[in-house]
């Protein structure tokens, strides 16, 4: 079959044609040899009946007087046809009583009412009968060797009938066949064309109207229908170009207009961390300017102080004591500033070692317990399991313990404070420092940790204070990758938390988590974790930390990127529900991080809070965002766009929520 499907059309129509011709003539051929077999069996086999009949009638008198004499002579009228090999008569009882010849057959296939046949030879019985009694059986045996000369002289010449028949039937098909393959050779010649030139303008010629001349006009119309087509493709393909050229140069227009404000941007920034650094350094060479001749003043006054107690004179030891303290008090505000410069100009460093954590508390407490008593406090200390030993700056941790133990005794009076000390999964010690004193609101909360600012004037003025300590201790608690955090409400009391890991070797900054208390930016009340991830990825701490606390207070997990490549990562890494989003990035802008996301299906169905200090909403809500916010950032609004996104999170199948934001500026 497959040799058969390789042929060409013409070998396979002629080979068609001719196979035709030779079956109807070798049909013909043996139905001519059929019927001339019949036929000279049919004349044998008469002309043995007509002899036997003469010969039995011949021989009754014979037969009837048993004569076998008598019965040979009626045989022998049988010699003059040479075609009767045998004969015999036979009485009644088989019994022989002539025979003609030698080599009598028996057996042999019946052909009809006393014929039969055996091999070569044809046999007819008569009876032989008198007065219509049987009284013998005449039996002739003529041979069949004409008959197979002459079948064999029919084979030969219809043999050489049947190839000469197919000679003729293959020339005529040979030539008859074009007629019919011409035409299909001719349209595939012209689809072969159209194929390697892609020429579809090329048209078949109709020959006939027959089958394939409708072959030839639907070939026509589909070539006419390609060509129309690519007509079409070929005018959108330019004009599609022209929109890509058109788009392009608008790109490099704005990708123009952005590069030149990011550099303005840039310069400006450098400007301000110069001028920063320039303040701090000035305030760390003023404060120790300062602090030198500060401690010759302390120590000459603890001398005369002593001299004026010994010699009686209580006036003057009084005066000394209160110089005394007021430089004390002075130098304590020289040391917070100088720390902070110090920290601000990246001059401060740790000084590792291995400690008793619970001993630096214990330690902590004792010394405070004079000052508690002094503002009728109870200061208790609970440690329910034993921290043990940890790796961080001993110092340090020791300051910004007495740091905030101070600051709860500071603003309670007559009241309880509570120093109680757990460890967290994840080697993370908490220290939880709780008082019962006044409290604060959420907007005093929200300025608690900026450098020379207290609640607000009516507490500097009736507790004092220069706003330093908590800011310097936030900042030590996150160089040993530790935080601070709180929560307070008015004339309830407030708790601080602590953070830190047990070994800085190695870990990570311990997330803030803002505990229930903690309502800064939101008027709602604390929810539990929701399970959502929500990534922030922001260079300024300020407003990263802002954001964050909005979000855990909304119950979610945060997690933190300064840069768009330390944000792809987390994206890749923490697979977060949501992003919050600043533009202007060190390195590459976070238009760039939008645009990856939204090209990977991965992550174009996440949404996207675009905060920046450029007002260009359009270009955020463009690229995909769902809302652009414009710094300095207002709580209320990100509180509004937040909790819209974390309501769609509570469709059905963990789909992510797609909202649909008003262009608005914060």
């Amino acid at each position: 079959m497959t040799r058969w499907s390789n042929l060409s059309v013409r070998t396979r129509l002629s080979l068609v044609t001719m196979a035709a011709c030779g079956a109807a003539l070798a049909l013909v051929s043996t139905g001519v040899v059929v019927n001339e077999l019949l036929s000279a069996t049919g004349q044998v086999t008469a002309r043995l009946e007509s002899v036997a009949d003469v010969v039995a009638a011949s021989s009754t008198a014979a037969v009837q007087f048993a004569d076998p004499a008598a019965a040979e002579e009626a045989l022998t009228a049988l010699r003059g046809d040479a075609s009767i090999e045998a004969a015999r008569i036979e009485l009644p009882n088989r019994t022989l009583l002539a025979q003609y010849g030698k080599g009598f057959k028996e057996g042999g296939r019946v052909l009809g009412p006393g014929v039969r046949q055996v091999s070569t030879a044809l046999v007819v019985s008569r009876p032989i009968v008198l007065n219509g009694s049987v009284i013998g059986t005449l039996h002739v045996q003529g041979s069949l060797r004409d008959l197979d000369d002459r079948l064999r002289r029919y084979a030969a010449i219809l043999a050489a009938v049947l190839a000469l028949a197919g000679a003729v039937a293959y020339a005529l098909a040979s030539r008859m066949q074009r007629a019919i393959s011409g035409p299909i050779l001719r349209l595939s010649n012209v689809a072969g064309s159209v194929a390697s030139d892609q020429d579809y303008s090329r048209r078949a010629v109709k020959e006939h109207a027959d089958e394939i001349g409708q072959l030839v006009d639907q070939f026509n119309q589909m070539l006419q229908t390609i060509e129309q087509r690519d007509a079409e493709l070929q005018q959108a393909r330019e004009r599609l170009e022209e929109r890509v050229i058109e788009r392009t140069r608008s790109l490099e227009l704005e990708i123009e207009q952005h590069r030149r404000t990011e550099e303005q941007l840039l310069v400006a920034k450098a400007a301000a961390e110069q001028a920063s650094v320039a303040k701090s350094a000035f305030v760390a060479n003023m404060s120790h300017e300062l602090r030198t001749p500060l401690n010759a003043i302390i120590g000459y006054s603890e001398l005369l102080k002593e001299d004026a107690e010994a010699q009686g004179n209580e006036t003057s030891a009084q005066d000394l004591v209160k110089i005394l303290t007021a430089g004390r008090h002075l130098l304590s505000l020289i040391n917070d500033v100088l720390d902070l410069s110090k920290i601000e100009a990246g001059r401060m460093e740790l000084e590792l070692s291995d400690f008793e954590f619970d001993d630096i508390v214990r330690s902590v407490v004792t010394t405070s317990e004079h000052m508690a008593e002094g503002r009728g406090d109870a200061l208790s200390l609970e440690i329910p399991t034993p921290v043990g030993q940890v790796r961080l700056d001993r110092t340090k941790v020791q300051q910004v313990l007495l740091n905030l133990v101070g600051n709860a005794i500071k603003f309670t009076e007559k009241g309880r404070i509570t120093v109680r000390v757990t460890c967290e999964p994840g080697n993370v010690i908490l220290v939880a420092i709780s008082d019962t004193g006044i409290g604060m609101t959420p907007e005093q909360i929200g300025r608690l940790f900026q450098e020379f600012t207290q609640a607000d004037a009516s507490t500097t003025r009736r507790y004092g204070g220069t706003g330093l300590g908590l800011a310097i201790s936030r900042k030590l608690a996150s160089m040993m990758a530790g935080s601070i955090s709180v929560e307070s409400e008015q004339g309830q009391g407030t708790t601080f938390y602590l953070r830190l890991p047990r070994d800085i070797r190695g870990a990570e900054t311990v997330a803030i988590e803002r505990p229930r208390g903690h309502r800064e930016a939101l008027s709602a009340p604390a929810v539990e974790s929701n399970g959502y991830t929500v990534l922030v990825v922001d260079d300024d701490p300020n407003a990263r930390d802002l954001v964050q606390r909005i979000l855990m207070r909304l119950g979610c997990r945060v997690i933190s990127a300064i840069n768009a490549d330390d944000g792809w990562q987390k994206l890749q890494a923490e697979r977060p529900h949501a992003v919050v989003l600043d533009i202007i990035l060190p390195g590459r802008s976070g238009w760039t991080l939008l645009e990856a996301m939204r090209d990977d299906p991965k992550w174009a169905r996440v949404p996207v809070v675009v905060t920046s200090m450029l007002d260009i909403d359009s270009r955020s809500l463009e690229l995909g965002a769902i809302a652009h916010l414009t710094k300095p950032l207002s709580p209320e609004r990100m509180v509004e766009v937040l909790t819209s996104v974390l309501s769609g999170f509570a469709k059905p199948a963990c789909e992510v929520p797609v909202i649909m934001a008003e262009r608005r500026t914060a």
